[in-house]
């Protein structure tokens, strides 16, 4: 199943940016920003949120807490 297109092209540019990133501590965070500036342009785009859950769980496992890594980003 093809999952739905953003209802804003921009959201998916940022979504597009976000994984590209890698998934190192400082990649993570730009990742989560980038996810974050998604979702704020469409709130409905799912994989935005999927891929944002796993860069948080990611920056989770090298030490720093999704709390904390929440105030940082």
């Amino acid at each position: 199943m093809k999952p739905e297109a953003p209802q804003s092209q921009m959201a998916y540019e940022f979504y597009l940016r976000a994984i590209s990133y890698p998934t190192s501590v400082e990649g993570n965070k730009k990742a989560i920003d980038k996810l974050n500036d998604a979702i704020k342009l469409d709130p409905n785009y799912a994989p935005a949120y999927m891929e944002l859950g796993s860069r948080y769980n990611q920056l989770s496992q090298v030490g720093t807490s999704t709390a904390v890594a929440q105030k940082k980003s």
